[in-house]
């Protein structure tokens, strides 16, 4: 057994283990990892089809259950699997047919034969509500008819109802209204059971149009990538590039998911620039280009290219139809790579306002609908993005900060390192240029930085040395930029030290920071700046901010268990995802500031998605790592320059896990007490001050009335609570107690 074999050998048993102690949230993510390095197995996704089922994830059950049968189609347990949770949404009839496929695979098995009768029992059963209950509801209708009657003749001294026929209608027409409440009742509880199936997240809001489409898009770009990874092993070997275009990310496996239903809808004309399902409507934006495509059509039809020069200059005249004239360009350059040179040389002659109307369509094109471009599309946009930077358009670094966003962390899909690659050369090619943007040269560096992390494969070495040495040059000659980006540039830079040409950086920056740039004093100066909020947020792609703010803005506590298993099984479930939970953490602690009006609310607070992605971390340098991003300001708090805001979670998180989770304030007060001379031996008084800083004025401004109940906590064993005295004394007093009258025996 290879190296390989046994991790997923490895997983899958400690899987199994977790099923025994009835762990499946757990179970479920040594699964997921394991199919990530042998997606062909099919016991693997039998077993997590299982913990899916136990969990109540019918939809991922069943997709899991489906992918047993594709892989293994002579195997009773994927059929099996499939009737199970078809029984559990009340789906009798697929169920029998399911254990009756894996009865004719397997004969006399006595587990598929119980199920079997089980099965036929509930259907019965089934048969006889449906028949039975409406009837009952016709006999409440009666029997409420009847009352209402007497009632009418007993308790009023005129009876309404005095004519018999009267009282048998009036009974009568209960009786049915009785009896079509039941019926309708039946029909609606038998229509839930299928809901069960649809994702959590449908309350979330994307762009503006209905997100059921999402489950469609979903099962569009999973068969895209999927046969973009056969194209991608096709032509390994020579480069990224070959790699090309792949289908959107996917989360767990990037499996096809079919549906009846969804093969059953009539096909709909593609879109030109969207990957489009059968569900969906094209949204306001979506038609605008389309018409303006038409319009661009309408003139140009049948015309010579001298006549086609002259109409455009002309129709352009107008304010309306040189919009219409000069997005109906975009689509064709976007969607057509033959004439797309010859798009862009019109559009450059017969812009009026310098291409800021396809720049204002283009960026709403890239933050809102990026992930539903096709391929042609997307390649496209890059080959306009060399264009327009070539020929110094006016506003384009703006359209590159966008893109830098849907280069996403913790995602090594092909499509993802396309796109990675594709800006890596546009930002060497034309680095004259991206001199002139402080801004963008800080972001180039922050994003590359924080992926190089995530590169360390062996078949990604190649775009790796690319990253380190564009990057490392950059820093070097362009070190007055970096400076804006503040103390999470040591942090990223600490995460690549150990690469041979950021020794190099570190040695000039701790020993010689005047070479870098003369107002560099040195990594103090960067530890004591605070990073901006855009800097955070431009490591989250502009879907995953949404989903975020939205989870800490509108899901309340008690209902937010389903929202989180949705985000962990859409971003958090591959293992080169682990490093993602430092980006998130920063996020929710840099940018996430909810109002007053909030944070009295029952909305899920910030502290608890804190403490639930610690919970996710199954790997102990992705927790580290994810410990340092939380405490990160408290290093070097200042009250006067940082905000409350950015300490409050990790406070809170230590605070209310001490109840329910104990053994994470534990991990965390450890390290609080561990990183003070260990962070950076040379600037520990600095550490220390700036966590005591911290605590002082959580203090203060009444995040917690006293530490005493934390530090000292009963739940805590004696070793570290020792510790913590030791480190921090003056906050281990009790509330009522004077720190002055207390007498130090030395």
């Amino acid at each position: 057994m290879n190296a390989p074999e046994a991790e997923v050998e490895n997983l899958k048993q400690q899987g199994n283990a977790y099923v025994r102690e009835k762990k499946y949230q757990k179970a479920m993510l040594h699964y997921s990892h394991a199919i990530k390095l042998d997606p062909k197995n099919y016991s693997l996704y039998s077993n997590r089809s299982f913990t899916f089922l136990m969990m109540e994830r019918y939809r991922d059950a069943l997709n899991d259950a489906l992918m047993t049968i594709q892989l293994k189609p002579d195997w009773s347990k994927g059929y099996f699997r499939k009737g199970e949770v078809e029984l559990k949404l009340s789906s009798y009839n697929e169920a029998l047919e399911s254990y009756n496929k894996a009865l004719v695979l397997q004969p006399n098995e006595p587990k598929i034969i119980e199920a079997m009768n089980k099965a036929s029992r509930s259907l019965i059963k089934d048969r006889r509500a449906d028949q039975q209950i409406p009837w009952l509801g016709a006999g409440v209708g009666i029997i409420l008819g009847v009352t209402v009657v007497i009632a009418d003749y007993v308790f009023t001294n005129k009876p309404t109802l005095t004519h018999p026929l009267l009282m048998a209608l009036l009974t009568i027409s209960i009786a049915m209204i009785g009896f079509g409440i039941a019926k309708g009742l039946r029909y609606f509880l038998k229509h839930q059971r299928k809901n069960l199936l649809s994702p959590p997240f449908r309350n979330y809001p994307t762009d503006k149009r209905d997100t059921e489409c999402e489950i469609e898009n979903e099962r569009v770009g999973q068969r895209d990538d999927h046969d973009a990874r056969r194209r991608a092993q096709a032509a390994r070997g020579t480069g990224l590039r070959a790699e090309g275009s792949t289908g959107p990310r996917i989360t767990f496996t990037g499996r096809p998911r079919r549906s009846q239903r969804a093969m059953e809808q009539p096909k709909t004309p593609a879109s030109r620039l969207f990957n489009t399902s059968c569900i969906e409507n094209k949204d306001e934006l979506e038609e605008k280009l389309e018409r303006c495509h038409s319009t661009l059509q309408n003139l140009t039809t049948g015309l010579s290219e001298k006549e086609i020069h002259d109409t455009l200059n002309n129709a352009v005249c107008k304010d309306k139809t040189h919009e219409e004239v000069s997005l109906g360009l975009l689509v064709v350059i976007l969607t057509d790579p033959q004439n797309a040179a010859k798009s862009y040389r019109d559009l450059t002659l017969i812009t009026r306002d310098g291409l800021a109307i396809v720049l204002l369509h283009l960026n709403q094109l890239v933050l809102d609908k990026y992930l539903r471009l096709n391929d042609v599309t997307r390649s496209q946009l890059l080959w306009l993005l060399r264009e327009m930077i070539r020929t110094s358009v006016t506003n384009v670094d703006n359209l590159c900060l966008s893109l830098l966003r849907h280069a996403a962390g913790g995602d090594i899909s092909p499509r993802n390192l396309f796109l990675v690659d594709a800006l890596l050369d546009i930002f060497q090619e034309n680095r004259p240029w991206l001199d002139k943007f402080p801004f963008l040269v800080a972001s180039i560096v922050y994003m590359y930085l924080r992926l190089i992390e995530d590169h360390n494969a062996p078949h990604l070495a190649g775009l790796r040395q690319k990253e380190v040495t564009f990057t490392v040059a950059l820093i070097r000659e362009r070190m007055a930029d970096c400076l804006a980006i503040g103390r999470d540039l040591v942090r990223l830079l600490q995460n690549v030290a150990r690469i041979s040409e950021f020794e190099a950086l570190w040695k000039d920056i701790l020993l010689n920071p005047k070479n870098l740039c003369p107002n560099f004093n040195g990594v103090l100066q960067l530890l004591q700046t605070r990073t901006s909020r855009r800097f955070l947020q431009s490591r989250l792609t502009p879907e995953m901010e949404r989903k975020l703010v939205f989870l800490t803005s509108n899901v309340r506590f008690g209902n937010h268990k389903r929202y989180q298993e949705w985000f962990q099984s859409k971003y958090l479930a591959t293992p080169e995802s682990q490093s993602l939970r430092c980006d998130l953490i920063r996020f929710i602690v840099g940018v996430i500031h909810p109002t007053n009006e909030l944070l009295c609310s029952d909305i899920i607070p910030r502290w608890a998605v804190i403490g639930w992605l610690f919970t996710t971390c199954t790997s102990t340098v992705a927790a580290s790592n994810a410990k340092l991003a939380l405490f990160y300001d408290w290093l070097f708090f200042e009250p006067d320059k940082d905000n409350i805001m950015n300490i409050e979670p990790a406070i809170l998180v230590m605070h209310n896990s001490m109840r329910s989770h104990p053994p994470v304030t534990a991990t965390l007060l450890d390290f609080l007490c561990r990183i003070i001379p260990n962070f950076y031996p040379a600037l520990t008084d600095k550490v220390r001050n700036g966590i005591f800083s911290s605590l002082r004025q959580i203090l203060e401004k009444r995040v917690l009335p006293s530490l005493y109940p934390l530090f000292d906590s009963p739940k805590l064993d004696r070793e570290l609570r020792s510790k913590i005295r030791e480190t921090f004394q003056e906050f281990c007093l009790p509330p009522n107690i004077d720190p002055g009258n207390i007498i130090i025996n030395v």
